[in-house]
């Protein structure tokens, strides 16, 4: 039920286009320091590994593939579908 009531409500209260770049930017600053500030084990927003520690890539290479997925597959694709669908409030 939650994207369903995610959705409802940025037809209620419109969507602003630059959530995009704010929320790259958010995760620009909280993953690293969530990846110095815990350890493997807690593992928090898989800054270690998905779903647990990995080891094939450098762990500076690996942060940054994964603030580059966070921003290119978990925040584009909803950011173009409100920005280009027509919903029935939208805001600038």
């Amino acid at each position: 039920p939650l994207p369903v009531g995610l959705v409802w409500l940025v037809t209620r209260l419109g969507y602003d286009r630059r959530a995009w770049l704010y929320q790259t930017l958010l995760a620009l600053v909280v993953l690293p320091v969530t990846y110095w500030l815990t350890g493997p084990r807690e593992n928090v927003n898989w800054v270690h590994g998905l779903g647990r520690p990995q080891t094939a890539l450098a762990p500076w290479a690996y942060l940054t593939l994964l603030v580059l997925a966070f921003a290119l597959v978990l925040y584009l694709p909803p950011h173009l579908a409100f920005t280009y669908l027509p919903l029935s409030v939208m805001s600038s």
